[in-house]
């Protein structure tokens, strides 16, 4: 089950104060029907971890932080200078979060007993050309993301080998390629979600000189992708069980699947018509008050799904070629020690992010990523510098030029064995001193010391 906040939180009088004097400041705003989702999911065979989330959503979300004891009674790190086109843009999104109710009217200029006050910022939306705007909730003394464990973080993602085992198993059903996929994506999917007013108060933003309290999750947070990941699991549980919309997949606010029927219904709400599958997951969304937008709904009979061009007909998946190569120029500007050996820690963790993408398509080149996530073990501070050593520089570029060089995956070429399909199989270890296999059906054995 998902977190309420801790006792010290439920008994924190600075916090409970400023939040019972201010009413207006905090509040829950979501848009889903929690009702609904809960009547759908009564028969969930995990009923504690429902009603943890369902509580979230009428409570708000915890998101698994442990707060220290030595905390100050108020914390402002907000100054970070921005663009023009930053503040322009800073601006812009603030009126829209008030008109929606998701950021609190102005007050200040102080902030107030057990407030926090983290910077924002305007970063690039991956795969489009807008903005996106962030809270850097790791940034300054008593960030809100030191307060939260790094294994919070840790979401295992439908990914394309679960897609193309689907594809497969389609295939070998019916005899034939399925006749369309497609791909709907919910809109502004971690501002639905609502934070616990005792999380809200330590994610105040300051724009102008005026402050406001975020009361949803922000895309920064490190507990987010847990918490959405958690809300989006059961709406997919939905879909397959209650809907029988069978082998649907999500990788954060991206589904998935694939459509056998060549015949397309009619969505009213789209005045469009769908795959059979898709228009069933929309009106799924509908009925529990998840928001969606036209633009991000497409089908085809091949697709471009999370970054990758999926050809059923063909069985292969591929990264496009303009997407290959900024990754391949992204990874070399990283390995140009022209200027300095040094880089910081969150550039490692944004090109290993980048790199375990690509590991959809090309999985035999993980052992290449080895020596980047040795070298960063264990360092937490984002901005420390951490240096390039001759491992990390031969094998990321190999990586890359592997990159550049190879199409993709083909599913059928490809297919990974189960153990069942092994004509034998062979335990192996390793350690500093020696080595040895085991050959259980064989009742064979061999060990070695190292020379």
């Amino acid at each position: 089950p998902l977190p309420s906040p801790p006792k010290s939180e439920l008994n924190n009088q600075i916090a409970l104060e400023t939040i019972k004097e201010n009413p207006s400041l905090f509040k829950i705003v979501t848009p889903i029907n929690i009702t609904r989702f809960e009547e759908l999911l009564q028969s969930h065979p995990n009923q504690p971890y429902v009603s943890s989330v369902c509580r979230g959503f009428r409570e708000g979300f915890w998101p698994y932080a442990v707060i220290p004891s030595e905390m100050p009674e108020s914390v402002d790190f907000s100054l970070r200078p921005q663009s023009e086109e930053a503040m322009t843009f800073i601006r812009e999104q603030r009126d829209k979060e008030i008109a929606l109710d998701r950021f609190s009217p102005a007050f200040g200029p102080d902030l107030l007993p057990g407030m926090l006050s983290s910077p924002i910022g305007a970063v690039p939306k991956s795969q489009s050309a807008g903005l996106r705007l962030i809270t850097d909730q790791s940034a300054g003394p008593f960030a809100p993301n030191s307060f939260i464990p790094r294994d919070a973080a840790s979401v295992r993602y439908d990914n394309m080998h679960d897609f193309g085992k689907l594809l497969r198993q389609a295939y070998t059903n019916h005899g034939r390629s399925p006749a369309y996929l497609f791909k709907s994506d919910c809109s502004e999917a971690f501002r639905r979600v609502p934070m616990h007013p005792l999380w809200q108060i330590r994610q105040v933003v300051t724009i102008d000189g005026a402050r406001h309290v975020d009361r949803c999750m922000v895309f920064g947070n490190r507990g987010s992708l847990n918490i959405w990941c958690s809300f989006m699991s059961l709406v997919i549980w939905i879909a397959i069980n209650i809907k029988g919309i069978d082998d649907m997949l999500h990788y954060m606010d991206d589904t998935f699947n694939y459509e056998m029927d060549p015949e397309l219904e009619y969505y009213m709400l789209y005045n469009k018509s769908y795959p059979k599958k898709q228009v069933a997951l929309l009106r799924l969304w509908d009925e529990i008050g998840l928001p969606h937008s036209e633009k991000k709904q497409g089908f085809g009979s091949s697709l471009v799904i999370i970054g990758f061009h999926v050809d059923p007909v063909c069985m292969s998946l591929s990264i496009p070629y303009s997407a290959r190569m900024e990754m391949v120029t992204a990874i070399r500007q990283f390995l140009d020690t022209t200027h300095s050996r040094r880089r910081p820690l969150k550039q490692w963790q944004q090109l290993l992010g980048w790199g375990n993408w690509a590991l959809n398509v090309f999985p035999l080149l993980r052992p290449a990523l080895q020596s980047s996530y040795s070298k960063i073990a264990g360092k937490t501070w984002p901005n420390a510098g951490i240096v390039l050593n001759r491992s990390v520089m031969r094998d990321l570029s190999w990586f890359a030029d592997r990159v550049e060089t190879t199409h993709g995956l083909h599913f059928f070429e490809d297919e990974e064995w189960d153990y069942a399909q092994a004509d034998d199989i062979i335990f192996c270890d390793a350690s500093t001193i020696g080595m040895g296999f085991y050959v259980p059906s064989k009742a064979l054995g061999f060990a070695s010391n190292i020379p």
